[in-house]
């Protein structure tokens, strides 16, 4: 019952959660250019806020399944002897733990190149 219930969940997170790792992936190197870093500043910025968004997915999808359920249960006031976990419920959960680690690498990365720039090179 277990695999089934993490197919479901997988089939239908990873487009989403690909599709939101692009789109903070590609603000960050829309911001990383505005602001006129270097190409290399902006490829490793935008690599290091892409690799954590996905890691934040992944983890929230397959490692950390039951934690997130038994953190909601506890957060949102739910009994696990009176309500069930739907596949909804599980997307959205997981979907909201990864959205909120992507938010925080591109919060890192405002602060972060603001403060010291990625590569050795100061720019100024």
């Amino acid at each position: 019952m277990k695999t089934i219930h993490l197919m479901l969940n997988v089939t239908t997170s990873i487009p989403f959660s690909l599709l939101i790792v692009f789109a903070f992936a590609r603000f960050v190197y829309w911001d990383t250019t505005r602001r006129g870093l270097s190409q290399q500043t902006c490829r490793r910025w935008t690599k290091y806020v892409g690799l954590v968004s996905f890691c934040g997915f992944f983890l929230s999808m397959f490692v950390i399944d039951n934690v997130i359920i038994q953190m909601n249960f506890h957060l949102r006031g739910y009994d696990p002897a009176l309500n069930a976990v739907t596949n909804r419920d599980l997307f959205y959960w997981q979907f909201e733990t990864g959205a909120v680690i992507s938010a925080f690498a591109v919060l890192v990365y405002s602060v972060g190149s603001r403060l010291r720039p990625l590569t050795s090179e100061r720019e100024s």
